[in-house]
């Protein structure tokens, strides 16, 4: 069994994290190749420590997200005659942290599999806020592993040939991530995930939430936890998965804590930004949340953590819990701060009410804004 990786990286100030190397020195024992690819620029000492795990790198232009990377390596790296060498070949990228158990044991559960290609999880389908509409179920590509049946066969080559270059995170997902699944079932092939063979060996009656990461590494053994659910209106949460980590597996939670620190730097940690928060704290006297539902009771907890109290809560209707006043006899002194913790409908539904009674500078909205 020869198996091929190609793991697509990017940061937009050239920079290799700790979370990053670590994930690729895990990949060492589990490939028998592995390409990298630089989507944009990258420094030069950064790219040394890329060196350290293959003398395979493809530097592109960062055109097309991880569909343009993947488009241009099988449309130019190589020819075809190149990919008949390998048995499997493994697709991932870095918006994820992990490996928390070694990848040995992902590759044995998936081997007595039938699946052409397969991931670690698929995304169930429904409504998608930051699509603006309903998507169907579909195997997340951050890790899509591709059998030599499927990838030899003319289809494959087609669907890359066809496939634009992205230019919106959006368009990524729909004509790449998306449309990935229905094109090869389409096609005859057979797609699967490494969470739901698990659930079944392990007797789980059905798939734990997406968002319920403690459940998914615990239970199902799954591997990586996703950059993107590093979320303040998740805290608590989060808090047991670290605690779970720190004293079941061996991952360096250093490392994870020194990426989230450094996008919150760069302001990219949403739709609350730790460092936006802190920054917000010292410039105000008193700290009051607006809401009392889930958002606000974790972005509480990550208060409380950082050594801030808050002063009290502001609801839209009728205050009845203890420091909680209503928004229309609400006064508070120009000292103040207000931290908006809703979720992107309400927080919207109440941003003028707002705006009008207090500054902006008073005010701290999450971003509910498009991923990068």
């Amino acid at each position: 069994m020869k198996r091929m990786g190609i793991f697509i990286f990017y940061d937009s100030q050239g920079t290799v994290a700790p979370y990053v190397a670590y994930l690729l020195e895990s990949l060492q024992t589990s490939l028998d190749r592995l390409l990298i690819v630089v989507n944009g620029d990258i420094r030069k000492q950064e790219k040394e420590k890329l060196r350290k795990f293959t003398p395979h790198i493809f530097q592109r232009e960062n055109i097309g997200y991880d569909a343009g990377a993947y488009k241009d390596v099988f449309t130019q790296y190589a020819d075809r005659k190149f990919w008949e060498s390998w048995d499997e070949i493994l697709l991932l990228n870095d918006t994820f942290y992990g490996p928390f158990y070694p990848w040995s044991q992902v590759f044995e559960t998936m081997q007595g599999s039938s699946c052409d290609f397969w991931g670690l999880s698929r995304h169930p389908g429904g409504m998608v806020d930051l699509l603006a509409g309903e998507v169907p179920a579909h195997v997340q590509s951050y890790f899509l592993l591709i059998r030599r049946r499927m990838f030899l066969h003319p289809a494959f080559w087609e669907f890359w040939d066809r496939l634009p270059y992205p230019g919106s995170y959006k368009e990524a997902i729909r004509k790449f991530e998306i449309a990935f699944s229905g094109y090869f079932t389409e096609k005859g092939f057979c797609g699967g995930c490494f969470a739901e063979i698990s659930a079944g060996q392990k007797g789980l009656p059905k798939i734990p939430d997406i968002y319920d990461v403690e459940t998914w590494i615990r239970d199902l053994g799954f591997p990586v936890c996703k950059r993107k659910y590093y979320l303040l209106h998740n805290y608590i949460g989060l808090q047991k998965v670290f605690r779970y980590l720190e004293a079941n597996t061996k991952y360096p939670l250093e490392a994870i804590k020194e990426d989230v620190h450094r996008r919150s730097m760069e302001g990219k940690v949403k739709p609350y930004n730790p460092e936006s928060i802190r920054r917000f704290c010292l410039a105000h006297r008193r700290i009051y949340l607006f809401g009392m539902g889930n958002h606000a009771r974790n972005i509480e907890c990550f208060l409380a953590e950082t050594g801030v109290e808050v002063s009290g809560y502001i609801v839209s209707g009728d205050a009845k819990a203890p420091k909680a006043m209503s928004l229309k006899d609400c006064r508070l002194c120009a000292g103040d701060g207000i931290i908006v913790a809703l979720d992107g409908k309400n927080c919207r539904e109440v941003s003028g009410k707002l705006q009008n009674r207090f500054s902006l500078k008073q005010l701290l909205f999450p971003d509910y804004g498009e991923e990068t």
